[in-house]
């Protein structure tokens, strides 16, 4: 059956979900296929996508949502992971100017660099095993731009500090931890996961103490094996998965995993409006 006739008979979610939707970066419309794909939304597919959910949700700040997951209506909170600059300059800036609330996730590490994953991706050596290998054995650390590595699309770089300045400074963005170096936090010790939480939690609070969230965004949207205890040593009260969908009303969450829904930039509108109403996997 065609998503537009799906349309017809989905259900709506119910009164009282909440739904933390994870995007990564958005850049120029007609941008031809630059680093993993999936994550470079074009700009008029995520403005599109905005004006879907001011007219059929409540976008409210992260913090709302997760704080208070009894209200009587649908809710959704934006959020952005890595703070490509092409992210902050197209889709951030797409936000507030609709007067949306938005949540940046930074990893301080990674500022000025092209990730890790996008140079594989360019260089033909992103298969699903070559991922595979590169979050176990290379335990997804992301910094590898930085060495020079293959050349790159500037729509590929994670901003500077100045530029998560400019930005933190609206109002209506705010700034999480995602570590310092982007790992996999399933493949570190527990020391070294507190390392990467830890001194990422005090970069962001030492430069804006008046913007962060309280929240982790794993890395890869994959929890550590043992996430009990680790967001309390860094000042955080939740950690976000990539996982699941809704929060549903009535139904309680562990805060060391919150299920996020990550935005593929494959998705058709009539795709994302299915998901809005609840038709992915929960």
């Amino acid at each position: 059956m065609c998503e537009s006739v799906l349309l017809k008979t989905a259900k709506r979610v119910r009164a009282g979900d909440g739904l933390i939707l994870a995007y990564h970066n958005v850049v120029p419309a007609g941008t031809a296929q630059i680093g993993d794909r999936s994550l470079h939304l074009w700009d008029t597919s995520f403005e599109a996508q905005l004006d879907v959910l001011m007219s059929e949700h409540r976008v409210v700040p992260l913090m709302d949502l997760l704080n208070s997951t009894s209200s009587g209506e649908t809710r959704v909170a934006i959020t952005f992971d890595d703070a490509y600059a092409s992210a902050l300059e197209l889709g951030v800036a797409a936000c507030v100017r609709r007067g949306l609330p938005c949540t940046v996730f930074v990893s301080p590490g990674l500022l000025t660099s092209t990730p890790a994953w996008d140079i594989l991706a360019e260089s033909g050596k992103w298969s699903e095993l070559e991922r595979a290998t590169f979050l176990d054995a290379h335990k997804g650390r992301a910094t590898m731009g930085k060495a020079g590595g293959a050349s790159t699309s500037s729509l590929l770089r994670i901003a500077d500090l100045a530029a998560l300045e400019r930005w933190s400074a609206c109002g209506l963005v705010r700034l999480g931890n995602h570590t310092m170096n982007h790992p996999n936090l399933a493949s570190l010790t527990p020391v070294e996961i507190q390392e990467e939480l830890g001194s990422a939690s005090d970069w962001l609070r030492a430069r804006f103490s008046d913007s962060v969230d309280p929240v982790v965004a794993y890395p890869y949207g994959l929890v550590p094996r043992e996430p009990h205890g680790h967001l309390g040593r860094c000042g955080a009260c939740f950690g976000l998965a990539v996982r699941g969908g809704w929060i549903r009303s009535g139904r309680s969450f562990t805060a060391e995993s919150v299920p996020r829904w990550n935005v593929p930039a494959s998705i058709t509108l009539d795709g994302f409006r299915l998901r809005l109403r609840g038709l992915f996997a929960e």
